[in-house]
């Protein structure tokens, strides 16, 4: 993806649900990034599989490539015992895929 300083983009987060049971809502919230992006938290409810998100790249950003991620966070069924009927919900916290966003230097003015 590539942006001007300034401009938001938006991107379209999937998540896949592993677990057949699993239907807890599931924050998301930018994973420790950069000073000069930003992006509301959000949720995934129920079994919500995308939403969209805004990355805002602020004003004065330098051109260059960044590497950015989403972390989701969820309770999530589990026992280690594969044949249990009683599956406690177990905080479980994974990154998206790294985003690959290009700051293009400012476009000449108009």
């Amino acid at each position: 993806m590539e942006a001007e300083a300034g401009e938001t983009l938006e991107l379209k987060l999937r998540l896949t649900r592993r677990v057949a049971d699993w239907k807890n809502d599931v924050t998301i919230q930018p994973l420790a990034f950069p000073g000069n992006f930003q992006m509301a938290n959000g949720n995934l409810t129920g079994d919500q599989q995308e939403t969209m998100v805004a990355i805002t790249i602020q004003k004065g950003t330098k051109p260059g490539a960044y590497s950015l991620s989403i972390l989701g966070q969820s309770q999530v069924p589990f026992s280690k015992d594969a044949t249990a009927k009683d599956r406690p919900n177990t905080l479980v916290s994974l990154p998206s895929l790294p985003i690959s966003i290009t700051v293009k230097p400012p476009g000449p003015a108009e």
